[in-house]
């Protein structure tokens, strides 16, 4: 599903800045909570938070605002067998049509809903091309789209699930600093 990844990542980041290099393969071959990175749960949940060559992020508007969520990001249960990496390539196909190339992960878990008590780990992608498959799509999501940081702050911000928005404006500026980070140390 994910292996079509490869080789995208060859495209330009911006003006005169280089992309971030594609480690999808690297990743395919780690567990993060085997490693100790991730703390194991049961309650935990995985997924990606993308960006494309022009540094915007891809939310995804959920279907029937879910739970509060106006505008989130993509993650979700494991299934039977899955680890991390499996979860978060194909909640982010299924939530939002998009194979992006991993190139990190963030260290830190990110939890806090007003219903649940899951715990939200997520890997940094980069989709310079935007393509989307439509048809991997499930129903779940009513629209996904590319923002600015600060344009997706405003979308988060939307969101009436106190806690929920807290974690995900949380976890946009974590994400976006280590995209920064990703970006420099390909120049």
């Amino acid at each position: 599903m994910a292996d079509d990844v490869q080789g995208q990542v060859g495209t330009t980041a911006g003006a005169g800045t280089a992309a971030p290099t594609d480690r999808t393969s690297e990743y395919r071959g780690r567990d993060l909570d085997a490693e100790g990175v991730w703390v194991h749960s049961p309650m935990a949940r995985y997924g990606m938070v993308a960006f494309n060559a022009t540094g915007q992020v891809l939310l995804r508007e959920p279907a029937k605002q879910f739970d509060g969520y106006v505008w989130t990001f993509y993650k979700g249960k494991p299934e039977e067998g899955e680890g991390p990496f499996e979860t978060a390539l194909r909640e982010t196909l299924e939530e939002t049509g998009h194979r992006p190339a991993v190139i990190g992960h963030l260290d830190e878990g990110f939890s806090g809903s007003d219903t649940t008590t899951s715990i939200n780990f997520y890997y940094i992608g980069f989709d310079p091309a935007g393509q989307v498959d439509r048809s991997a799509m499930d129903h779940e999501t009513k629209s996904v789209d590319w923002f600015s940081v600060e344009e997706a702050r405003d979308r988060i911000a939307l969101s009436t699930n106190v806690k929920g928005r807290a974690r995900d404006l949380r976890t946009l500026e974590a994400a976006a600093l280590a995209f920064a980070e990703l970006q420099d140390s390909a120049d």
